[in-house]
């Protein structure tokens, strides 16, 4: 009796083909994933330093804007430190009350010291239009000042280091001069150290400042001063209740202003 034999070959199915094809394209599609992330984290990389850049750039600008605005505020004080000074070592002191109401009456000892005394370049010291210009810095402040007692001979014009200067223009921006400063008329610098101010740079210096001072005592409000004139011209009463002493200002006085400018009521403040 013969019994069916199955064969190997039928009853076992060699792997198909495609599986070979299926392990390559898995493969490949690995080597695209892994080089998107390196793109990724490269892209990433990048905008962390740029950002980091930025932020250091933007931290150290406000860094440099503080710092530049206790210079300034420190400069003000020393500024108003010395006319203070200057009024007591020109005056006899007496004091009165007592106690915690004590204080002290400042009397001149000569007229002269009524007033600042002026120091200024001698070129505008030269100019009348400078009339107005009562200190500058690098200049002694007064005989025997504590603070700005040196004088300097670098310009603040001059160009810097770093190639950054302070120009005419920028002096003439009060506009509280007759005409514009002119390079020999502007202040000198001088320079800041951990110890104090100082007219000699050197290797602790920490920044620099420049300063004009301007008697302001003779300015005129120009939003009040003056009065409209009527037809006849006499003073409009109404104009002394709204802007007070300054309306006695006759604008027609001052130089440079034609007395024709002010015929019609608009053209007053």
């Amino acid at each position: 009796m013969r019994l069916p034999i199955k064969t190997l070959n039928s009853t076992v199915e060699p792997s198909p083909a495609p599986t070979v094809v299926q392990l390559r394209d898995r493969s490949g599609m690995a080597l695209v994933i892994t080089l998107a992330l390196v793109v990724l984290m490269t892209f990433l990389v990048v905008v962390f330093f740029s950002s980091t850049a930025s932020f250091r750039l933007v931290e150290n600008t406000s860094a440099g804007g503080v710092t530049a605005r206790i210079l300034a505020e420190g400069a003000v004080s020393g500024i108003q430190a010395e006319f203070i000074q200057e009024m007591v070592a020109g005056s006899s002191s007496q004091p009165v009350g007592a106690g915690p109401t004590l204080s002290r009456v400042l009397t001149p000892t000569a007229p002269a010291n009524m007033v600042p005394s002026r120091s200024v370049t001698a070129s505008a010291a030269a100019d009348p239009n400078f009339r107005n210009l009562v200190k500058q810095s690098g200049l002694p402040f007064y005989p025997g000042a504590a603070i700005f007692g040196s004088a300097s001979s670098d310009s603040s014009t001059a160009v810097a280091a770093n190639g950054r200067r302070v120009g005419e223009a920028r002096w003439n921006a009060p506009m509280l001069n007759g005409t514009a400063m002119t390079a020999a008329q502007t202040p000198n610098w001088i320079y800041v150290t951990p110890n104090g101010y100082t007219t000699t740079p050197s290797a602790d210096v920490i920044g620099r400042i420049a300063f004009n001072a301007y008697d302001v005592g003779g300015l005129l409000n120009a939003n009040a001063s003056g009065f409209s004139p009527d037809s006849s011209g006499t003073l409009f009463s109404a104009e002394m209740h709204r802007k007070g002493s300054t309306v006695w200002a006759d604008l027609r006085e001052i130089p440079g202003i034609a007395p024709a400018a002010f015929a019609a009521n608009d053209a007053w403040p």
